[in-house]
C-alpha cells in the first residue's frame, strides 16, 4: 500500500499533500503547530482509525480524503464523521460507520486478523490493527498499546500471532496445578453430598435416583444448551441487523430507480426553493449527493448495490452459521440418557436446595471451568506453542538488533514488546523503543503497509542516531513517512540526505495549514467522489 496524497478540507477552505513518494518522506518544520500532526493522524483517521487529533483542531468540521495505491489498484477514501466514501476505478461504496468500513478494508484491502476475545473469535478493529504500523504523537505509553480500553497489550499480541497464521495458546496454566485442584474440589464436593438437605427431602426414592446418578451429565446438559441458545441469539441478532440494513437501502434504492427528473410533461422540483437539483443524504447528518444528474445518480444506485449484495453475503454467512448452530441444538435436545423432563425435574428440584447445595453448584461450575480450560490446553499443540515462541523471539532479536546498533552503547535486550507498568524511558528511550517494535514488525511479519510515526525524533534524538534509523528504514520494502520538528540551529541538516523526500511545513501559516490555495484542487476531489459539500 503506498499513501498518494491526503486532502482534508470543508466548503471554504482545503490542505492538498501530494508530495509522497513510495520510499521514505520525512515532514519537517522548524517550529511546532505547522499541520505536521493533522497530516498524520488525518491520514489514519480516514482509513477508519479513531480520532486522536489535538483538542483545537473541530476534525468534525472537515472531510479527510486518502489516495492509496493497493496492489496496483488507485483508490480514494474519504471520511467524514463516520460516513466513507470510497472510490475504487468507476465503482463507489458508501459506508455509514466505522464498523461498516472495517467490512469493506476485510473484503477490499487486506484480509484483518481475528483473535479470541470475550469467549468468541473475534475479527479485530482498525483501532488495534493499525497500531502495528502507526505511531501517533500523543498519549504513548510502552506498557500498553494506546487508547487501551476494550482491547489491551495481550489482544495486540495475540493479533500478531494470528497475522502469522498462528494459533492463540492460554497462557499461565499449570495442568498439574489443575489437576490437584479439580482433585480437592471433588473431595469436598463427595463430603458435601453426605449432608445434603436434598437427602432428607420428601423427594420419592425415583427422583433421588436420577439426580444422584445423573447429576453430573444433567449439570453438563444444561450448561450445553444455555451457550448453545445464546450462541443462536447473537446470530440471529446480528443477521437481523443486517437484513434490516438490507431491506432499508433496498427500499431506497426503489427510490432512486424511480426517480426520473425528465418527464415528459414537466420535471420534479424542490417546493421549496423550486430547483430541479435533487439529492441524496446517506443519513440524517451524512454526506450529500446530488442526484439530478443522471450519471452521479447511476453511482450511487451502484454504491447501494454494492452494499445491499454486502448485506446479502454476510446474512448468507450468518444463516449459514445459523443452522449448523441450530442442527447441534437439535442433536442435543434428542439425546436420550437426559431427556427435557429430567432436566425440568432437576431445575424444580435444585431449586428447593439450601447452602450446601449452592455450594456444590459452585464447585461443579469451577470443575467444568478447570476442566475446560485443562482441555484447550490440551488441544493446543505443541507445534502452535513453539511458532508462537519462535515469532515473539524473532521479533524480539530483531528489535533488540536495531536498538543496538542506533544505540551501541545500550546494549539492549528486549524481554517483551511491552514494558512493565511503571516503567518509563529517559530522553529519547521512548521514541527508539517504539522506532525498533514498528521497525521489527514490519521486517518479521512482513505486511506490506506504510509505517507512520509521527515526531519520530521524540525526546530529541541526536542527529547521528537519526542518521542511523533513517539508513535501517531504507532497507524495508515499505514506504515511510516519518515528522520531525526541528530547532533553529538544525534546520538545513536534511540538505545533505539522500534518497529521502524532505517535504518543509516551515513556511505553513501557524495553527491553521487550510487555505483558499488549495480549495480548488479540493473540490475537484470531493467532484470525483460525487460528494456535495
Amino acid at each position: 500500500m503506498i499513501i498518494n496524497e491526503i486532502c482534508i478540507g470543508n466548503n471554504s477552505e482545503a490542505f492538498v499533500e501530494r508530495n509522497f513518494n513510495n520510499q521514505i518522506n520525512l515532514i519537517f518544520s522548524d517550529d511546532n503547530n505547522r499541520g505536521k500532526t493533522i497530516v498524520m493522524q488525518g491520514l489514519y483517521y480516514s482509513l477508519g482509525n479513531e480520532p486522536i487529533f489535538p483538542e483545537s483542531f473541530d476534525y468534525k468540521n472537515y472531510y479527510f480524503v486518502t489516495n492509496i495505491t493497493l496492489f496496483d489498484t488507485n483508490m480514494i477514501i474519504c471520511r467524514n464523521k463516520n460516513d466513507f466514501v470510497i472510490r475504487m476505478g468507476n465503482q463507489i461504496y458508501i459506508y455509514n460507520s466505522v464498523t461498516e468500513f472495517k467490512y469493506f478494508f476485510n473484503k477490499f484491502i487486506y484480509k484483518l486478523p481475528s483473535i479470541l476475545k470475550d469467549n468468541k473469535l473475534r475479527m479485530v478493529d482498525l483501532i488495534l490493527f493499525y497500531q502495528m504500523f502507526f505511531v501517533g504523537q500523543d498519549a504513548r505509553i510502552s506498557y500498553n498499546i494506546i487508547n487501551h480500553g476494550y482491547y489491551n497489550k495481550d489482544d495486540f499480541i495475540n493479533m500478531l500471532y494470528s497475522y502469522a497464521g498462528i494459533q492463540t495458546v492460554i497462557s499461565n496454566i499449570d495442568p498439574i496445578a489443575i489437576k490437584e485442584e479439580i482433585r480437592t474440589l471433588d473431595n469436598e464436593r463427595k463430603t458435601l453430598l453426605k449432608e445434603h438437605s436434598f437427602l432428607k427431602s420428601n423427594i420419592s426414592a425415583a427422583k433421588l435416583t436420577h439426580y444422584t446418578l445423573n447429576k453430573d451429565e444433567i449439570i453438563k446438559k444444561l450448561d450445553l444448551l444455555n451457550k448453545q441458545k445464546n450462541t443462536i441469539v447473537e446470530l440471529r441478532n446480528t443477521r437481523n441487523k443486517l437484513w434490516n440494513k438490507k431491506i432499508k437501502n433496498e427500499m431506497l434504492l426503489k427510490e432512486l430507480n424511480s426517480l426520473n427528473t425528465t418527464l415528459s410533461e414537466g420535471e420534479i422540483i424542490c417546493l421549496d426553493c423550486q430547483s430541479s437539483h435533487i439529492g441524496y443524504k446517506s443519513h440524517k447528518n451524512g454526506i450529500n449527493f446530488e442526484v439530478s444528474n443522471l450519471d452521479i445518480r447511476t453511482s450511487i444506485i451502484n454504491s447501494i448495490n454494492n452494499k445491499i449484495r454486502m448485506y446479502s453475503e454476510e446474512c448468507d454467512k450468518l444463516e449459514e452459521k445459523l443452522s449448523l448452530q441450530q442442527a447441534i441444538l437439535k442433536e442435543l435436545l434428542k439425546d436420550e440418557d437426559v431427556s427435557l423432563e429430567n432436566l425440568l425435574i432437576y431445575k424444580n428440584d435444585i431449586n428447593q436446595t439450601g447452602n450446601i447445595d449452592a455450594r456444590i453448584q459452585q464447585i461443579d461450575n469451577a470443575i467444568v471451568k478447570l476442566r475446560t480450560s485443562l482441555e484447550y490446553f490440551k488441544q493446543t499443540n505443541d507445534k502452535s506453542e513453539y511458532q508462537q515462541k519462535e515469532l515473539m523471539n524473532r521479533i524480539l532479536g530483531t528489535m533488540s538488533e536495531f536498538y543496538n546498533k542506533v544505540d551501541p552503547k545500550g546494549k539492549k535486550s528486549f524481554k517483551n514488546i511491552f514494558t512493565v507498568k511503571g516503567e518509563t524511558f529517559s530522553g529519547s528511550e521512548g521514541a527508539l523503543f517504539y522506532l525498533s517494535r514498528i521497525y521489527a514488525l514490519a521486517k518479521v511479519l512482513e505486511h506490506p503497509f506504510p509505517i507512520i510515526v509521527d515526531s519520530f525524533r521524540d525526546g530529541e534524538l541526536s542527529s547521528s542516531k537519526e542518521s542511523i534509523i533513517l539508513d535501517l528504514y531504507k532497507q524495508l520494502p515499505n514506504q515511510i513517512i516519518f515528522s520531525s520538528t526541528l530547532k533553529k540551529e538544525e534546520y538545513g541538516k536534511y540538505n545533505k540526505l539522500t534518497n529521502v523526500n524532505k517535504i518543509d511545513y516551515s513556511k505553513h501559516t501557524p495553527h491553521h495549514i487550510l487555505n483558499e490555495k488549495d480549495f480548488e484542487y479540493f473540490k475537484k476531489v470531493m467532484n470525483d467522489l460525487l460528494i456535495n459539500m
